[in-house]
């Protein structure tokens, strides 16, 4: 393709260019850069800022609104719904807060401190810790059943051989 001027680019960005035409262009701007310089000059020669009254605001919410992809979008949370939803995070984090303090007051937290101890002086006034883990007392059960299993299996062996 050859060099176009700026009046063919202003029409291919103003999309006023015949789809074959389009397609050329196209490839041609992935190769020429003074083609490329040339179609962006006439895109910001064609860029105009729009000041947005209330009628065209409207008409322009309207068009954004009619198309089908913003249709089968979710529905954005309002810049209030985040705040409420902050808000109310916040106030859940000082109730926490307050209750802490409060009871750290009252002194609960160092109660139940002490009745831990008191557990500890009972389980080693009962012998617990010369009795057995309920771990411990699983694995041999465990591996008392493994070998049981074991056992039956090789017996089960020792007679289909034999017959």
């Amino acid at each position: 393709m050859n060099h176009r001027d700026v009046g063919f680019w202003r029409k291919y960005a103003d999309d006023a260019v015949a789809e074959k035409e389009r397609e050329e262009a196209e490839t041609h701007l992935y190769t020429c850069d003074r083609c490329l310089r040339l179609y962006m000059q006439a895109v910001q020669a064609n860029e105009t800022i729009e000041l947005l009254t209330d009628e065209n605001a409207l008409e322009l919410t309207e068009r954004i609104m009619a198309d089908p992809v913003i249709r089968t979008l979710p529905p954005l949370r309002s810049g209030t719904a985040k705040r409420i939803e902050r808000g109310r995070t916040a106030v859940h984090y000082a109730i926490a807060a307050c209750l802490t303090l409060l009871l750290m007051s009252a002194g609960v937290f160092q109660e139940l401190v002490a009745h831990t101890g008191e557990f500890r002086n009972d389980a080693g006034s009962l012998n617990w810790e010369r009795d057995v883990s309920l771990t411990d007392r699983m694995m041999e059960k465990t591996s008392g059943w493994l070998d049981d299993w074991k056992e039956e299996e090789r017996t089960n062996h020792r007679k289909d051989r034999g017959r």
